[in-house]
């Protein structure tokens, strides 16, 4: 007689349940690096539009009617996918109580979950020099590129070239609107460098030495955060990013349709747990990432 039943399945639920959420507030936490780089919008449907991209009217002296800005016909749009994990739990571990070596598992499984978005996001912005993969930002352009005019925040010298670090401060510094006033990007405490791996020595030069190598003042030290990005390696290693996070709209969207559920297993009579011994255990979400404002965010591909 099998001690497996429909008791132990639902105190298996709830016990990983508990032990998902409780790992889950590490991922929402305001301060996650994931929710930092991106403006997080609720979603409905399948596809959202994204009209409300685009520039905003500055102050201007008021005279005669207001001066109004209208939404940009942008037709910026992105669609919901979906994503899943899942976890199988063998029988004899169920009839014995022995839940608690499964916790570890469930919490690696939100904080794959957290480095998936993450990535995600990385991986727009690595791919924001063309519009091959992820298409264009709100103005159909790629996202990193010259726009005639208003701004440059396309670059292709490595980080370690002198002057490539300041020559991004000053692209961005000088960053206009559509009334071509300056934007007042960068001006903020919440500015930050992403690198890779290999760009970790230099970065950590750049930012958190007082000194230059020739014992000089480092007009750099602190001009910005540091992170470090796994997802800059091969071909993708020499890319750094320049990104000011201090303003409602971010470089990225994070656009949710539905949150990270846990999902229970079909029961101890399932076709699995017959042909198995197996019960399986999962979660999944519905979200999305998109571009956001290009001019907050500075990238160069490395290619020189």
């Amino acid at each position: 007689m099998s001690f497996l039943n429909a008791d132990k399945v639902a105190a298996a639920y709830v016990n990983f349940n508990a032990k998902m959420n409780t790992a889950l507030e590490d991922l929402r936490k305001p301060d996650a690096f994931w929710r930092m780089l991106a403006t997080e919008v609720a979603s409905s449907a399948k596809i959202e539009q994204h009209d409300w991209l685009g520039p905003v009217p500055g102050f201007t002296e008021w005279v005669g009617e207001r001066k109004i800005g209208k939404v940009a016909a942008s037709n910026y749009q992105i669609t919901n996918k979906k994503w899943a994990s899942g976890l199988e739990v063998d029988q004899d571990d169920l009839e014995d109580d022995r839940l608690g070596i499964y916790a570890p598992k469930i919490q690696t499984m939100v904080e794959k979950a957290m480095v998936h978005r993450l990535n995600l996001m990385v991986d727009f912005m690595v791919n924001g020099f063309a519009t091959t993969k992820y298409g264009g930002a709100y103005d159909g352009a790629a996202f990193f590129s010259s726009r005639s005019g208003l701004f440059n925040n396309k670059a292709t010298a490595t980080l370690d070239d002198a002057g490539a670090y300041d020559a991004a401060w000053v692209a961005m510094l000088a960053v206009k609107d559509e009334d071509g006033e300056p934007m007042g990007v960068f001006q903020g405490d919440n500015v930050w460098l992403i690198v890779g791996p290999s760009n970790r020595a230099t970065a950590r030069a750049l930012l958190l030495a007082e000194r230059n190598a020739n014992g000089s003042t480092n007009t750099n030290f602190g001009t910005a955060k540091l992170y470090i990005s796994p997802k800059l390696v091969g071909g993708d290693a020499a890319k750094w990013f320049l990104v000011d996070l201090s303003h409602p709209i971010k470089p990225l969207i994070f656009q949710s349709r539905r949150e990270i559920a846990f999902r229970a297993p079909n029961g101890p009579d399932s076709h699995e747990k017959f042909m198995k011994d197996k019960l399986y255990f999962g979660a999944d979400a519905r979200y999305n990432v998109g571009f956001g404002l290009p001019q907050t965010a500075y990238g160069s591909d490395g290619t020189t």
